[in-house]
């Protein structure tokens, strides 16, 4: 749920979406009584609504996505259920509304769970537009009945809409285990302005031939952050999604200059791909991450075992409005951040994230960036050899114009180079680093 000033409320999914694909949310010219809840306190016989089937007695129309492959390797499937505001108040001006999505396995019982929000209003609704409820949720490979719900407590009216869906399993497949972790349906909490996180890991077991002490490195950076007034930014600063509307994007082009939005956008997608990459189970070894923004000489997380890295909360501070905003000694200080990166990765070489029994453990440093342009005029030092590692950089390519200045310091390391831009290409990518790992002497 989001709620700007100029009074829009979005229903428990995505606001990027209807912000960026078209302008179908709910505009309401006063505020609600109350915002929208997002857990459920009232008890309906939904069960009963179930087995009674498909019934339509407020005008509306359902639809769902075609499922997309998010960077955490999931298929992510939206319900968007539109509601004319004109229609819903020929008879009242106020509505008590409760909007549902129950998932049921093809063939299978309804599961446990569900997408809910509740909203109030004592008001007029602006009828010139559409209430849009919309929900999301990771689905794995199945063919599935997705139930929408929308009951009015005041006018004791209600909806109930049936839709299949089948999500196909990657052919080939190089990580058929992926997700046998994890439920087959995940509902996802309310959205905001960055990628979705959904809990859990991915199953990744890793086997060596001898033990590894892996160093995960995770570069926050955005290419360009500039001081604005964010308000009278605030329609500027709208993600860029693909082709088509749909959220999250698959490949971004994202100019040399960001939005705010683009930012955030752009560092939750690097998140999404480090929780991925941080699940590898180590047989023989451990994991440890290291988050930073280079650009702004910053640590958001110091060296941490990963077991013990919570990413919903890296996940809130990069969504914090100070964020967007660069301080004056951070613009000055830009043309340090080389020397600031070359220091991390050097603790990290004569650091190991842990002590193991072998005596000749592989000591492997990966670094994730979507790469980093720095000012002109910057120290650029190279980074030499202070260990006997192993040094994997992996590039998240999303349109990025110019030198990346990370790559070319990391050169006399000689590190093996992974590129990807779409989750597609990230699952391939992500199965080589695996084999490398597996396969390092």
């Amino acid at each position: 749920m989001l709620f700007r000033r100029n009074v829009y409320w979005v229903f428990a999914f995505s606001v990027f979406l209807a912000a960026t694909c078209c302008p179908v949310f709910a505009q309401i010219v006063s505020a609600p009584q109350q915002g929208p809840e997002t857990i459920r306190k009232i008890n309906l016989p939904i069960e009963a609504w179930l087995s009674q089937g498909e019934r339509t007695e407020i005008p509306w129309k359902v639809s769902l996505s075609k499922p997309v492959l998010t960077f955490q390797l999931r298929n992510l499937v939206r319900v968007t259920a539109d509601l004319q505001a004109d229609l819903l108040q020929k008879e009242s001006i106020k509505h008590d509304l409760h909007f549902m999505v129950k998932v049921s396995p093809d063939g299978g019982p309804w599961k446990e769970g569900e997408s809910y929000t509740h909203f109030q209003t004592e008001k007029k609704l602006d009828t010139r537009t559409d209430i849009q409820m919309l929900a999301e949720l990771y689905l794995q490979s199945g063919t599935y009945t997705i139930a929408t719900i929308a009951y009015d407590a005041i006018s004791g009216k209600r909806n109930l809409s049936f839709n299949r869906i089948q999500i196909s399993a990657p052919d080939p497949d190089p990580l058929p285990e992926l997700l046998n972790g994890l439920p087959k349906i995940q509902f996802l909490p309310p959205p905001d302005n960055a990628a979705p996180l959904g809990p859990g890991h991915v199953s990744l077991p890793v086997t060596t031939v001898r033990p590894v002490q892996l160093d995960l490195i995770v570069d926050l950076s955005t290419y360009e952050e500039e001081d604005r007034d964010m308000e009278a930014a605030d329609t500027a600063r709208m993600p860029i999604t693909a082709r088509g509307g749909m959220w999250p994007p698959l490949a971004p082009m994202l100019p040399a200059s960001e939005t705010a939005s683009q930012q955030t956008v752009a560092q939750s997608l690097v998140l999404e791909t480090a929780s991925v990459l941080s699940a590898i189970d180590l047989k023989q070894g451990c994991i440890q991450v290291t988050a930073l923004d280079v650009l702004r000489r910053r640590t958001i997380l110091p060296p941490t075992s990963a077991s013990n890295v919570d990413w919903d909360k890296i996940r809130d501070e990069i969504m914090a409005p100070d964020k967007a905003m660069i301080s004056v000694a951070d613009l000055k200080g830009r043309q340090r951040a080389g020397k600031f990166f070359q220091e991390e990765v050097e603790k990290r070489m004569t650091q190991p994230p842990c002590k193991l029994d072998s005596a000749e453990p592989l000591h492997m440093i990966a670094i994730l960036s979507r790469g980093v342009s720095f000012p002109s005029g910057s120290n650029q030092p190279k980074i030499e050899s202070g260990c006997n590692c192993k040094i994997i950089y992996l590039q998240k390519s999303d349109g990025f114009h110019g030198a990346d200045n990370l790559k070319n310091m990391l050169k006399p390391l000689s590190p093996k180079l992974l590129q990807f831009g779409d989750p597609e290409d990230f699952r391939r990518k992500l199965f080589e680093f695996t084999q490398t790992i597996k396969r390092s002497p």
